[in-house]
């Protein structure tokens, strides 16, 4: 795979997931995750093994990703880390290793690390209860691996989100999520 990435600034969305923009970066360049991962990780001696989690990819891996897409994949990070202060040894103990997402959201080819957080059951944007299992055969998926080869879709094959008659550069840029929720205590959303 070349450097030539097709990525829109308009396409970032706030408090948009890790994941959410690889697998977006994957569907809009019609590429697997195989393709991408070789890219991020060309220098890596054990690419399986940094690919477990795309929470904790590399900083060089981050760095390439921003090279590709000029998102500030580090930002997004710290602040997901942010949501998780109070745990200084494991701060990614506070998120789900399964998917947990918004069947609206997801419908926009969409999902936020807020969806992950685990004091999180509802959709901050929608305020509909989030989905833990898959659909079709009713078992937690682990989005972790972006080395999948179809974006947004279970083990099990089935897609999250049906195929709309519309581009993918028109859902993306059209989306705005928009919080209906508020944190109340001022102590949690300082430095957010």
């Amino acid at each position: 795979m070349g450097t030539n990435i097709i990525w829109r600034e308009e396409w970032k969305r706030p408090y948009e997931s890790i994941w959410s923009l690889i697998e977006n970066i994957k569907i809009s360049n019609s590429i697997n995750g195989s393709e991408l991962s070789q890219y991020i990780n060309e220098n890596k001696v054990n690419r399986r093994r940094s690919l477990r989690n795309v929470n904790k990819l590399s900083d060089e891996a981050l760095n390439k990703l921003n090279e590709l897409t000029n998102i500030d994949f580090f930002e997004i990070k710290t602040t997901m880390l942010k949501l998780s202060k109070l745990e200084r040894y494991n701060p990614l103990h506070y998120f789900h290793t399964h998917l947990c997402f918004c069947e609206k959201c997801i419908q926009y080819n969409y999902h936020s690390y807020l969806h992950q957080y685990k004091l999180i059951d509802v959709c901050p944007f929608h305020l509909t209860s989030l989905q833990t299992k898959c659909e079709d055969c009713n078992k937690d998926i682990y989005f972790f691996n972006i080395a999948k080869d179809i974006p947004f879709t279970c083990k099990c094959g089935y897609q999250l989100y049906q195929a709309m008659d519309e581009p993918i550069w028109k859902i993306l840029s059209e989306y705005e999520p928009i919080l209906k929720v508020s944190i109340i205590n001022d102590n949690l959303t300082e430095g957010l």
